[in-house]
């Protein structure tokens, strides 16, 4: 419960729920699970901003895994420490934190986690400005995770690693690490963070100064962004693209893609970017001499910024006007603007110096701290040294082993020679009776062979004829009868069912007839799921409306699935059909589908008659398979659960059903996720 209430932002009552959880677990005195909750209690605690709370609530953690020599979570609970570090800004104690968790993780080996702490490691050396040792230790995460086949994991290193190059001005190396980003995160299918990608990606670009590129890649993720609904990285994905054609020289589609931000901003009240991109607007329209808009564009930014006190925007919009003024030729005004912009920086640098004084600090702190780091390190640099002397020397034992293998294999085929003779002698005497039952075999498959044709005669011979009859005696009464329009209405509508009849089975033969010639290429590719499922209900409205059988999608607008579009939709509409055939008016039948790990599941359920257990043996077999009237005696050849098998199988997946007499039945097909 508190951990539901954490996820949902709600800290107060997350950390009520943890507080009574910790009560009973104390009463119990389960430590490893004390632990564990006064671990999320400090989590909480550190949302809220209680950091000293918090920072007593950890050390009891440690404390207690310490006793309990539970290395794993010894080293995570380090780990969280350094993290309420970094979040306080205490930058030296949350590397030695984060490098004590290292440390304790190599001990133990564990490989995943160790790659986790290199990471935090190098982004706090980020932070300090340390951008060698922060690239030193990004580079060890990456050698490590890349073995470790976690996308997200491997994804989230490599953009880091992207930034700090950037960091360094390494920016074509940064296009690297960001494309492999890029891949990983399109693996995921995660669409919000391949949009992230590629607006990593253009800014390299920009950088070494191919926009077209840049531009490319921003494109993307504009219709990533638009795809999904995320207004506010949209707007921010259309100010980079107005920034890039301002670089480009090309004035008025930047001043469209800023106005189409400003909208954006303003429909989520950000004042602030708003107000950014009304003043970028106003600065491009005096560059091309639209003194007018100009002027209405910077005011309207300046109040903006007034509004929101942002001291920075107001000291770029003085700037801005001072430059429009200038231009016009008014000086006075300019001055005036000039005057105000000086101002406000001089105070703007007041501040910048007190942060300056903020990082001396931090590098006094670092300093004071650097022996105790550097110690940590060298013994984090022995521990590793260690695990790759002894990845040398198992690699030794692995070659000493293979080398002993070799012998032996040569020994042994040295004794298969001395018995071969023998052994020649015995298959001699043997090949008579393989033969023969290679022609049982054979026999088997002729039988195979004769029931499927059979089969296929039987379909043609009689189900192929039944609706040809069906369809000349009905035009020949047309043809020479007089009828009134209500009996052409209704002879009409046997026409139209009789040709629908053979329309399924003639599609249905062809289908069939393709897949055993094997004419059928597959071309999987992602489908949306629901709108596959749409477009064959759509196929299947009027005979469902004419029997009034509802039909329920329950599959996720947005579920999507690898798989080939048309052989799937075959096997849709066959199921489909054949469950509006055996439910009875007024029935339902319900669509839905389940995403797991390796995995999609789609059911087809209806309300109809079922089956008895002698007859769903009966199903996918030619051989075996039989055809049973509807609820409303519609007939049906038996061929299309048989081309569901085998379009299923071919697309590596598999197909079963349930079913009770009068109780309706479910087809359930399994499919891998790529």
């Amino acid at each position: 419960m508190g951990s539901l209430r954490l996820r949902s932002g709600k800290l107060s009552e997350a950390l009520e729920y943890y507080e009574q959880s910790l009560i009973l677990r104390e009463d119990l005195e389960l430590l490893s699970s004390v632990a564990s909750t006064i671990e999320n209690i400090s989590r909480v605690q550190r949302d809220l901003g209680e950091f000293d709370n918090a920072t007593n609530n950890l050390l009891r953690v440690i404390q207690i895994r310490q006793g309990l020599n539970d290395l794993q979570s010894l080293a995570s609970a380090y780990n969280e420490m350094g993290n309420l570090n970094s979040q306080k800004g205490n930058f030296a104690d949350a590397l030695m934190n984060y490098l004590t968790s290292l440390k304790i993780r190599q001990e133990a080996n564990l490989t995943e986690d160790i790659a986790r702490s290199l990471t935090n490691i190098g982004l706090t050396y980020r932070k300090v400005g340390s951008f060698s040792n922060a690239l030193n230790y990004l580079e060890q995460a990456i050698e490590l995770i890349d073995k470790s086949g976690d996308p997200l994991s491997q994804a989230y290193v490599y953009i880091h690693h992207g930034n700090t190059l950037r960091d360094v001005n390494r920016s074509e190396e940064a296009i690297q690490s960001y494309s492999m980003a890029l891949k990983l995160r399109e693996h995921t299918g995660n669409k919000q963070a391949i949009a992230q990608a590629y607006k990593s990606l253009a800014y390299a670009y920009a950088d070494i100064k191919e926009f077209g590129e840049a531009r490319e890649l921003l494109n993307n993720a504009l219709r990533i962004t638009k795809e999904i609904g995320d207004e506010t990285r949209t707007a921010d994905i259309y100010n980079e693209l107005g920034n890039l054609a301002q670089q480009m020289g090309e004035y008025e589609e930047s001043i469209g893609y800023f106005q189409l931000a400003s909208t954006l901003y303003a429909k989520h009240f950000n004042l602030d970017k708003r107000a950014l991109c009304i003043r970028k607007i106003g600065e491009v329209q005096t560059a091309l001499g639209q003194y007018q808009n100009a002027f209405i564009h910077l005011e309207l930014a300046l109040n903006l910024a007034s509004k929101t006190n942002n001291p920075k925007l107001k000291e770029l919009t003085f700037l801005a006007l001072y430059n429009y003024h200038l231009q016009k030729g008014e000086y006075k005004e300019a001055l005036n603007f000039y005057t105000q912009h000086i101002s406000l920086s001089d105070s703007l640098k007041n501040l910048n110096k007190q942060e300056t004084i903020w990082q001396a600090s931090l590098d006094l702190e670092l300093n004071k701290k650097v022996e105790k780091i550097k110690q940590i390190e060298g013994e984090i640099e022995s521990l590793r040294t260690e695990a790759e002397l002894k990845s040398v020397q198992l690699e030794q034992q692995r070659l000493y082993r293979k080398f002993i293998n070799l012998i032996l294999i040569f020994v042994v085929v040295i004794a298969v020679g001395s018995i071969y003779g023998y052994i020649v002698i015995r298959r001699k005497n043997k090949h008579l009776g393989e033969a023969n039952e290679k022609l049982s075999q054979s026999e088997k498959n002729l039988k195979t062979l004769v029931q499927t044709k059979d089969k296929l005669f039987s379909i043609i011979a009689h189900d192929l004829r039944s609706p040809f009859t069906a369809l000349l005696g009905l035009t020949e009464v047309l043809a020479k009868q007089e009828l009134n329009p209500q009996e052409v209405s209704e002879f009409g509508q046997h026409l139209h069912e009789s040709s629908q009849k053979l329309l399924t089975l003639i599609d249905n033969l062809l289908q069939w007839s393709r897949s055993q010639t094997g004419k059928i290429k597959l071309e999987p590719k992602e489908i949306n799921l629901r709108k596959l499922i749409e477009e064959v209900v759509t196929l299947q409205h009027i005979q469902a409306k004419a029997k009034k059988i509802s039909i329920y999608v329950n599959i996720d607008e947005n579920q999507t699935l690898t798989v080939d579009y048309a052989t799937l939709a075959t096997v849709i509409r066959n199921l489909l059909s054949n469950a509006v055939k055996f439910t009875p008016d007024s029935g339902s039948i319900s669509i839905g589908a389940t995403t797991g790990i390796k995995t999609t599941t789609i059911s087809i359920t209806d309300t109809g008659v079922g089956m008895e257990p002698e007859e769903v043996k009966k199903l996918f077999r030619i051989e075996d398979s039989f055809s049973k009237q509807g609820t409303n005696q519609e007939v049906g050849t038996g061929l299309g659960l048989i081309i569901c098998k085998e379009f299923i199988e071919m697309n590596g997946g598999k197909i079963s059903v349930s079913s009770k007499q009068e109780m309706g039945t479910t087809f359930t097909i399994t499919l891998p996720n790529s």
